[in-house]
């Protein structure tokens, strides 16, 4: 289905009533952005079209300026709002890679000191990817430290 940013609708259409094509449109296109443009300034009209979604009300005789310059307000805030959503998901799945990591190290530290029977605790602290680099010591080189158990830190 192919993605349009902006809609510009007339309040009033020879079928139907503009502010009544929002809603199914929204339904079909989450994020696009309408405009309303009317005639038929009556008061109620922006507010009811701004309740029923519509990103920007315009009334004719339709001054090009203004159109556009409501075009670009509307669409600025649409591209900011969609950047907002990809870095929150993208938080998101760093989030959950980083627990999955925790989760991993944690289970990796208690089966070291099961198998080693060590009597400390293995902390690595500012590590830039603990996991990583520490499940590439071997057994052998962690029982060369037996008691004290440690993992240098990166130099940045």
């Amino acid at each position: 289905m192919k993605f349009y940013n902006l809609a510009l609708l007339d309040i009033r259409l020879p079928d139907i009533e503009g502010i009544e094509l929002i809603r199914p449109l929204k339904q079909s296109h989450p994020d696009m952005a309408f405009i309303i443009i009317t005639a038929y300034a009556a008061l109620d009209n922006p507010v009811q079209t701004l309740n029923q979604g519509a990103s920007a009300y315009i009334t004719n005789p339709l001054d090009m300026a203004e159109a556009l310059a409501r075009a670009r307000e509307v669409l600025e805030k649409q591209r900011l709002v969609m950047e907002n959503r990809r870095l929150y998901l993208a938080t998101l799945q760093e989030l959950a890679e980083r627990r999955r990591l925790e989760e991993e190290l944690l289970n990796f530290h208690s089966n070291a000191r099961r198998c080693l029977k060590l009597d400390r605790l293995l902390l690595i602290q500012d590590y830039p990817c603990a996991a990583c680099s520490f499940t590439n010591l071997t057994i052998n080189h962690v029982r060369l430290f037996r008691r004290s158990v440690i993992v240098p830190q990166p130099t940045s």
